[in-house]
């Protein structure tokens, strides 16, 4: 928006300081994802305490697939420099 003059600098600023929701809504939505997953509050409070994760802390084959990206690419680049 500021880019397109829509806004300011200092009007977006001044918009990013304002919470996106209120505190009413965070609590609705908290108690419908807790009924959603079948959580206690409890464990719901748990699981938003805890720190994030990534797929990195979970088994998963992305070493395999960054070695396999690398043989291919040496590979393709040994079958372009024949004649």
């Amino acid at each position: 928006m500021i880019n397109s003059n829509q806004m300011t600098r200092e009007n977006a600023l001044f918009e990013l300081e304002k919470p996106s929701c209120s505190k009413d809504d965070i609590n609705k939505d908290s108690i419908y994802i807790q009924k959603k997953l079948e959580l206690s509050e409890k464990d719901f409070q748990e699981i938003m305490e805890a720190p994030p994760l990534t797929y990195k802390d979970y088994p998963n084959y992305s070493l395999q697939i960054i070695q396999y990206k690398k043989t291919i690419k040496k590979i393709t680049q040994n079958n372009e420099s024949r004649p």
